[in-house]
């Protein structure tokens, strides 16, 4: 019965090895391990990390200033166009002796709202209202001189755009990443479970097989358990 005994003892010290009682551990580079220790201070996974913020001004921003430009010189251009052939027609006609009267008034409303209605935004790029063949000459002038600024401006929206193509690849990379920190961590969640299971059910078995043995003896396996027990609950129910 010693023998017996003892074996017993001996298989239930193997089978409720404190190896069963395990704190899982995530070290620096999100490797997952269990262990009886408590886990070292550093050993948490670190925080993924985030995409850069744009530097400088955004493409959207560098596209609206683009568009801006190209819009007050198309406007101005375009005034210049209608004032000129305004102004040639009205020329022909004055040579052909017509009467122009009307129609220089209806030119001077026209040139009237040309002019209450130009963009201030324009004036910033060195555009006026186009109110007379030397506006739109010095019109002209700027929109030449505004050239090399827009072709300066389209670079930096190529760059800009190659910049958010990089972060939509880091967000999407960051997302592939959590996903996959998430199936590992699941995996892991699984075994810890599997093993809290096989653990509990081992101490289940033990405790049965304790009447089989001396009360002495049964006591101090008792205790045994019960700790084990404690240790298992609060690696497993936390």
């Amino acid at each position: 019965m010693r023998i017996a005994i003892c074996g017993a003892a001996a298989a239930m010290m193997f089978v409720l090895s404190p190896a069963y009682a395990q704190n899982k551990c995530v070290d620096a580079n999100g490797k997952v391990t269990y262990q009886t220790d408590p886990c070292p201070a550093a050993a948490r996974a670190p925080a993924p990390a985030r995409p850069a913020a744009p530097a400088g001004p955004s493409l959207k921003q560098l596209s609206a200033d683009y568009a801006q430009m190209e819009r007050c010189a198309a406007d101005s251009a375009a005034q210049a166009a209608t004032s000129r052939r305004n102004r040639e027609e009205l020329e022909r006609r004055k040579r052909e002796g017509q009467d122009t009267a009307r129609d220089e008034v209806i030119e001077q409303q026209r040139l009237q709202l040309v002019i209450s209605s130009f963009p201030p935004v324009c004036a910033q790029y060195g555009f006026e209202a186009s109110r007379d063949e030397q506006a739109a000459q010095r019109n002209a002038a700027a929109a030449t001189s505004l050239q090399p600024r827009m072709r300066t401006l389209r670079s930096e929206i190529e760059t800009a755009k190659q910049r958010e193509i990089g972060l939509a690849a880091a967000r999407d990379n960051e997302k592939s990443a959590a996903r996959v920190r998430g199936t590992r961590d699941a995996n892991d969640d699984w075994r810890q479970r599997q093993e809290c299971t096989r653990s509990q059910l081992q101490i289940d078995e033990a405790r049965q097989q304790l009447s089989q043995y001396p009360s002495e003896y049964a006591d101090q396996q008792a205790r045994y358990l019960s700790q084990q027990q404690q240790r298992l609950n609060e690696v497993c129910n936390r």
